[in-house]
């Protein structure tokens, strides 16, 4: 398990816990704070630690370790960046998860899904979800539901990127870039696509 702390930090010395709504768009701070965020404040850099002074009255503080780390506690934090606009990427983020069922039914529902981005700017969706169980007084059961592959556009902006199917909403959530220009898609690690 990768444990991250994302935060947000604005030349103006204002940050933002985590990722805002407004990804690199302008962040409406007073308003956020009018709202009851907080996870908003200024930060400053005193001595050899990041301070940070959150809207609600709280303090803490970072220790700066150099030029590419802060010390967070848990966690070390390092720069990442949002991609520019019109940013294209081609590589695969899969996702699986499973849950067991409580007392009575061994078994559970497990689901994956995968997503496969190109970097014409398109991308195709598909999941596949399955159920099985037994009961302890006897018998059993399964159920699996594929959906079919959708394909789709993404387009990258202010640091969000919007995936627009073909049929539906659109969906839209952060996008950043780490370290070698790795692609982190709301939170989510993009791995290299195979010839693609």
């Amino acid at each position: 398990m990768v444990d991250k702390e994302l935060m947000t930090f604005y030349a103006d010395g204002r940050f933002y816990e985590g990722i805002p709504p407004s990804g690199a768009g302008p962040l409406d701070f007073e308003g956020l704070v009018a709202a009851g965020e907080t996870g908003i404040g200024n930060y400053a850099v005193v001595g050899g630690e990041l301070e940070l002074r959150f809207a609600d009255g709280d303090v803490s503080r970072m220790r700066i370790v150099n030029a590419t780390t802060i010390d967070a506690g848990r966690v070390d934090i390092h720069p990442a960046e949002f991609p520019p606009d019109g940013f294209r990427f081609a590589g695969i983020i899969r996702r699986a998860s499973y849950t067991a069922f409580g007392p009575d039914i061994a078994g559970g529902i497990g689901s994956e899904g995968t997503q496969v981005f190109r970097s014409d700017g398109t991308y195709t969706d598909s999941s596949f979800t399955g159920a099985f169980g037994t009961f302890d007084t006897g018998g059993g059961f399964t159920a699996t539901t594929k959906q079919p592959e959708q394909s789709g556009r993404y387009e990258v902006a202010d640091g969000l990127i919007t995936l627009t199917p073909p049929q539906g909403e659109p969906q839209t959530t952060w996008i950043i870039l780490e370290g070698n220009d790795s692609v982190i898609v709301g939170g989510q690690p993009v791995s290299a696509s195979p010839g693609k």
